[in-house]
């Protein structure tokens, strides 16, 4: 039996960790969600549930319901739900129920027992051993109660049963987690790690160093201009002389790879930017067709550039931000490599998912959930998470990688924004990756259906079959996927799907074509 209080009385009254009873009336939640977090259709199989209160601003409440995710809420939907007094569960590491966001863990010695716990809890890999045996602090407990752990500049995604707890979040005496930026001087950011910058940001230190730092690194240089940086006498060539151009750039791009891979000249992180913008970003820029993007993507493919530059990511995510800001400087590059060749190549979509990459970006969503999104380098790190995610979620062999990393927990958060080039690609992704049984997570509403057929009926007139970001054949494979929920289907359709993909057909490219046929 639980004690229940008096419903409503605003946000104030709730703290992160209390039990709340959802209000079950649809017609009621809906009506009041409206500025406070929104309502999209799979919140209803939360109507009338129990969860853990997770946040807490001053207009909404974020609760995480089990096998449900994490929603906002209007606090007068909420009524606190008195839990009943957790037993003792000792110090053998069989505590969790007892850990919640802000405690002190650490992480079991037993490599073989942890292997074995990460089935269907985020996945195991090698690079994990260096964890075991440390202390950290628990950031994030997701729906099924894993718990995301901070220690030595990285999170790790944990079975609560491989954690001992060691103190709650708010005892002074707490030995420190091992690396853990939050337990350093604020008053000093010169020795902290591009991850501890980005969690600090996302928990609201604004210090102006913070915010020049991360927009260097992180700001996207978009070429929608078809071929804007396309040198003059390129644009002159034959297409059989531009295919000749960019086949005498793959070696220099092999080369290239190679020094990512074995951090030559003495690891100068200078050298290599330098040479990524050379062999890599220029001719990304200056050969902006659909098919000579992609001979590119594939052969980064082919020659483990997409590990390589995965790897080097980690490496400057890791390191400090020192020697004015070309650690930074080059995580922007990579990052941005990335991001284009992600859109470029399936193949280098491929590779990406075996690289660890999705775990990395969706890292990202997590550190910034409930952050002020319309900050504008929350915005531009949030944005290319849920890019590079949409753009590998549409190969169908990195459907695994997502469901071991929980990414349908992470992105769920942000189905419920207000701006539609981060809850676009989020609905996107969401639509390739959840099973039919889940399918209410992707219903959309009239401004998710009129954007993606008024950003189609652009691409379809332009003279590169591109809009906002978009090319006209993953909008139709957008379409498709979408249309797995009926209600979607219907909209869609009355929308002019239809007479759009009737177009595509006629007009495409033999890849556009074939999508269209598909959908």
């Amino acid at each position: 039996l639980a004690k229940v209080s008096a419903p409503g009385g605003g946000g104030n009254r709730l703290g992160v960790g209390d039990m709340v009873k959802i209000d079950s009336s649809p017609l009621r939640v809906r009506t009041m969600q409206e500025g406070h977090g929104g309502w999209v259709p799979a919140m209803s199989a939360t109507l009338g549930q129990v969860g853990r209160v997770v946040s807490v601003g001053a207009d909404r409440v974020k609760v995480e319901v089990p096998g449900k995710g994490s929603w906002l809420y209007n606090s007068d939907l909420l009524t606190k739900v008195d839990k009943p007094r957790a037993s003792s569960s000792g110090s053998d590491g069989g505590g969790s129920a007892e850990i919640s966001v802000g405690d002190l863990v650490r992480v079991d010695t037993d490599a073989a027992r942890v292997r074995l716990l990460q089935r269907g809890h985020g996945g195991w890999n090698d690079r994990m051993l260096g964890a075991l045996g440390k202390v950290g602090r628990v950031v994030k407990v997701d729906s099924d109660n894993d718990m995301t752990v901070h220690m030595d500049g990285e999170d790790w995604l944990f079975n609560p049963a491989s954690l001992t707890l060691l103190s709650g979040g708010g005892s002074k005496n707490a030995p420190k987690p091992s690396g853990s930026a939050s337990e350093k001087d604020d008053s000093s950011d010169s020795d902290e790690d591009i991850s501890g910058l980005m969690r600090h940001l996302a928990a609201g230190r604004d210090q102006l160093t913070v915010l020049d730092l991360l927009k260097a690194a992180l700001e996207r240089d978009e070429d929608e201009g078809g071929g804007a940086g396309t040198p003059r006498a390129i644009k002159t060539l034959s297409p059989e002389e531009r295919r000749e151009k960019l086949y005498e750039l793959l070696p220099k791009m092999s080369k290239v790879i190679d020094m990512v891979k074995s951090k030559r000249d003495g690891g100068s992180v200078s050298t290599i930017k330098d040479k990524l913008e050379e062999a890599l970003d220029g001719p990304y820029k200056t050969f902006p067709k659909k098919a000579e993007r992609k001979i590119m993507g594939d052969h980064l493919a082919n020659i483990g550039g997409a590990r390589a530059l995965t790897d080097y990511l980690k490496f400057l995510m890791n390191g400090k931000h020192t020697e004015e800001q070309v650690q930074l400087k080059c995580l922007h590059v990579v990052r941005s490599l990335l991001w284009n060749f992600s859109d470029a190549s399936f193949e280098f979509c491929r590779e990406l998912g075996k690289s660890g990459l999705l775990q990395i970006v969706s890292q990202d969503l997590a550190n910034f959930d409930g952050a002020d999104l319309k900050h504008e380098v929350i915005h531009l790190v949030v944005l290319s998470a849920l890019a590079v995610m949409h753009n590998c979620a549409k190969v169908s062999e990195n459907r695994q990688f997502f469901q071991d990393i929980k990414a349908t927990d992470r992105i769920r958060p942000y189905l419920q924004v207000e701006d539609l080039n981060l809850k676009v690609p989020a609905v996107l992704t969401m639509a390739y990756i959840v099973e039919d049984r889940n399918s209410s997570l992707i219903e959309v509403d009239d401004s998710v259906a009129d954007y993606v057929i008024r950003t189609m009926n652009k691409a379809l007139s332009a003279s590169d079959m591109r809009a906002d970001g978009y090319s006209v054949m993953e909008l139709a494979m957008a379409l498709g996927a979408l249309a797995r929920n009926d209600a979607n289907k219907e909209l869609l359709t009355r929308k002019g799907a239809l007479k759009q993909l009737i177009a595509l057909a006629q007009d495409g490219d033999g890849s556009d074509k074939e999508q269209a046929a598909k959908v």
